[in-house]
Formats: structure tokens, sequence, C-alpha cells
């Protein structure tokens, strides 16, 4: 981790937006910000040298980042955009199509910003400002500094998406602030954000949200290691990364999810009011610094030396597949959904009339409970296509958000074949076209190719350009093209 700081001379009609050049020995005074920055904590000054009697062509730029951050946190982006104010602390950037729903989606940001605070520690970053990228963006969220990108997914209608700021959130302390060494010790960063994501979530949100939230998480990592194999060295929390093996092949849940597993067995041991504390004091131990999970090991143990013998770190560090521990949450409402997988399965053809006396009850259900109820009948492989057809019909999910869409086609897609109805062919081709996010467009493709190999591919021929390098390197080897 490293501060960055340039200043460079130019012609005046350009702006500069990062320079590389050392030792640049001008000094002036700052006559004014760039209004597009001036929010940040980061310094970036224009001025023109004829205000200080110099030429008239040239003017100086300089750009100072003072906290120190890992490379991978730069970024720039370049649009016509426009922002709405979410807060003090917050903002949110977008094209002007965009802004408005973009600012009713995340008004509770700043809220989020209390709640981490509360958990973390004091905000080193001075704005948290949101960024809505173009479609093509193929994450959920990207935790640069200060300015946040998320992926327009998120701005569903209904704050159903809204998590994903949480936990973008959570990485200005576990990740920036504190880094992980290197790529194999990736869980640091992600386990630790997705347990503070949970802990805001369950506070703004109530802790029903919170339990749906713990049961989608352990949902994805159990799909991902069934992808790899639960022996798979790419299930360990520390992967062992082979000499031209490229790290975006080992990329799932599993640092995730399987990382925040960890940080609730720790809390399980030493109690939430004392595990609050802890963190926070890490924070701080470790603020601006790189750590390996050895290192964090021993931090725990000598904060807490009954963690040396009540975990097995070893195992959960090395050792293949699903977590030691599962976190306990209310199950209630997870219960619901998986109840009613449970009626649609057992409805033969009384499904027409199952759909019609729960629609009610369905549409009230928040977006993850609905696809916790179609991952369980993914999972569990009962429905005909005819009653999935008549479910998702009913329901009205094929006008749903991504995240909803994205589930629906994980149970419609497998139950595809010639003669059948091609709506959900129909519906994957659709889903592909309009985003790019790596979470709902992988997933669709694997699941297209394997009823319809060469629809699939043509569709990823025809829209490949338009997908970010990554999501087209991933998609392209997920269909051995």
């Amino acid at each position: 981790q490293i501060p960055y700081s340039a200043s460079v001379v130019h012609p005046k009609h350009l702006t500069t937006l990062m320079s590389a050049i050392k030792g640049v020995a001008l000094s002036a005074r700052v006559v004014g910000e760039d209004p597009l920055l001036d929010r940040s904590v980061s310094t970036w000054v224009h001025e023109d040298l004829s205000s200080r009697g110099g030429s008239n062509e040239w003017a100086v730029t300089y750009f100072d980042q003072p906290i120190p951050i890992p490379p991978y946190l730069v970024a720039i982006v370049v649009g016509e955009l426009e922002s709405r104010s979410l807060g003090p602390r917050s903002s949110v950037w977008a094209e002007p199509s965009v802004v408005e729903k973009a600012h009713w989606e995340f008004a509770d940001t700043e809220k989020m910003i209390d709640v981490a605070i509360d958990r973390c520690g004091e905000y080193r970053w001075g704005v948290f400002d949101l960024l809505v990228l173009p479609p093509s963006f193929p994450y959920g969220g990207m935790e640069n500094p200060c300015l946040t990108f998320v992926t327009p997914t998120l701005i569903a209608g209904d704050r159903s998406q809204t998590a994903v700021v949480a936990h973008e959130l959570a990485h200005s302390w576990s990740g920036n602030l504190v880094t992980n060494a290197t790529w194999e010790h990736f869980w640091i960063n992600e386990g630790l954000t997705v347990f503070t994501e949970t802990k805001i979530v369950q506070k703004i949100f109530g802790m029903e949200t919170g339990a749906i939230r713990m049961e989608e998480g352990w949902q994805h990592v159990h799909d991902d290691m069934n992808r790899f194999g639960m022996d798979h060295r790419f299930t360990c929390l520390c992967p062992r990364l082979q000499i031209g093996e490229d790290p975006d092949d080992s990329f799932s849940s599993v640092p995730y999810e399987k990382g925040a597993s960890l940080f609730w067995h720790i809390e399980s041991v030493i109690g939430e009011d004392v595990m609050k504390s802890t963190i926070r004091h890490y924070f701080d131990t470790f603020a601006l610094k790189t750590i390996t999970s050895e290192a964090l090991r021993e931090y725990f143990i000598k904060q807490h030396p009954k963690l040396e013998t009540e975990v097995n770190w070893s195992r959960w560090f090395h050792e293949p597949g699903m977590p030691l521990f599962k976190p306990k949450y209310d199950a209630a409402p997870v219960q619901e959904a998986v109840d009613l997988a449970s009626q649609w399965e057992s409805a033969g053809d009384a499904a027409a009339a199952l759909q019609h006396q729960t629609k009610a009850a369905v549409a009230s259900w928040p977006s993850s409970k609905k696809c916790v109820f179609l991952n369980t009948l993914s999972k569990n492989r009962k429905l005909s296509f005819e009653s999935v057809s008549t479910l998702v019909n009913g329901y009205g999910f094929t006008s749903c958000n991504a995240e909803i869409r994205c589930s629906v086609l994980s149970l419609w897609l497998p139950l595809w074949k010639d003669g059948l109805d091609r709506a959900p062919l129909t519906l994957a081709h659709a889903l592909v076209k309009e985003q790019g996010r790596m979470k709902f467009t992988r997933p669709t493709y694997r699941a297209w190719v394997a009823v319809d190999p060469q629809g699939a591919r043509d569709a990823f021929a025809a829209l490949q350009g338009s997908y970010h390098p990554i999501c087209s390197k991933m998609v392209a080897r997920d269909l051995g093209v």
C-alpha cells in the first residue's frame, strides 16, 4: 500500500487525469478545485499558470491521494455524469437517464455508513460516493476508495439489491484499510467484508433479511463447491495457485462465504460484543498494512488465547470442502420459502390452484426470499417443465429483477428440450443481452449451453463484444469456445 501523488505541466486546454511523473519541482498555490472531484479526500487541483505571470498556454494539475492504497484500487471514470446528494458523506453519480432512479434506490447509504462506523471504527476516506456503471460492468460492485463502482442491476426499483452497497462499504475497512498480502489470502478481504455486510443488513433491514442473506450465501457456496468438486483445492480458504494459473479460474463464493463462516465461528466462541470490539481493534492495529492468514490467526489468538484450541485454524485454512461451522440464524423466514417449494413439489395437477392461492403472499416477499424458494426447487429438481412454466408465469417472475430471473433460469433451463416452449431460451437471451454482470451471465450461459449448445454459443458470439473483457474470457471458458 502506497500513497499516490503527482503534478504535471501540460497544455491548458487539456486535463491530466493521473501522472506517473516523479520529482516535479513546481510549487504553486491552490487557486480552485475541480468541481467533479472537490468532495474527494484525494486532492485534485488545476491551476492556470498565467495566474502567476506564466504562459497562457500551460497549466499545472496536482493529484494527491494521501491515504496509502494498493494499486488494484486505482480507477478512473470518464463519462457524462450527474450527481445527487445522499447525505453529508455520500452522493450517487450516474448518467442523466439513470441518476434519479439511483438516487431513490440508494437512499439508505448514510444509515449504512453509521452502522459500519459503529462496528468498524473511524471512516478514514472522507466520503463514500457511489458510481453507477454501464450494464457491461462485470461485478456487483468494486470498492474503489471514495467512489464505489456499482452495477445498474442494483437499480431494481424496490431497494432489494442494496446489500451490495453494504458489502462495498464494509470494504472501506476490510480490503482498503487492511489488505490481503497476496491473492492466496483473498478470503481475509472478502470473508470479513461479508461478515460486516451481514451485520449492517441485520441492523438496517432486520434480522429476517439478514437470515435470508445468510441462507443464500450458504446455498451459493454449496453450489460452487459442487461445481469445483468438494475435494478441489479451490474450495480451500487459502488455495495454492500454481505457476501460470489464472487466479480468475479460482474465483467463486468460497472466499466470501467460507471466509465469513470462519468469522461467525470466532464470534460464537468469544461472544458478539467481544467480537465487535476485537474487530475494531484489529482495523486500528493493521490499518494501512497488508496481512496474511497466519498473521490474522496470531492476532486473534493473542487477543483471545482460547481461540488457539477452539478453532482448528489449519483445517479452516487448508482443508477443502464446506465450512466447518454454519452460523445460526432464525430459520422461520427461510422455512416459509422452503415449505412453499415442498408444496409445489407435491402439487401435481393442483399446481395452478396452488399458484393462485399463494400469488399475493409471494408478491409481498423480498427478492432474496423469492430466490431462496427458486433455488430450493432448483436443488431438489422434482418439478416438470410444465409445472415450472406455470409457476414462473403465474408469479410474474419473468418481469422481475435480474437476480430473480437468473434464479428462474437455473430452475427452468435444465428442464428444456427440443419441442418444448422456447420461453426459457428467450428469457436467457434477454438476460445475457441486457447486462454483463458475471454473477448472472455465467450461470445463465452454463445452464443454456447444457441444453442448447449451438444457441448459447451463437448468442455469445453476437454479444461478447458488448461484455467487459474479463466477462468475455470467463464465459468463453464456460462455453468451451
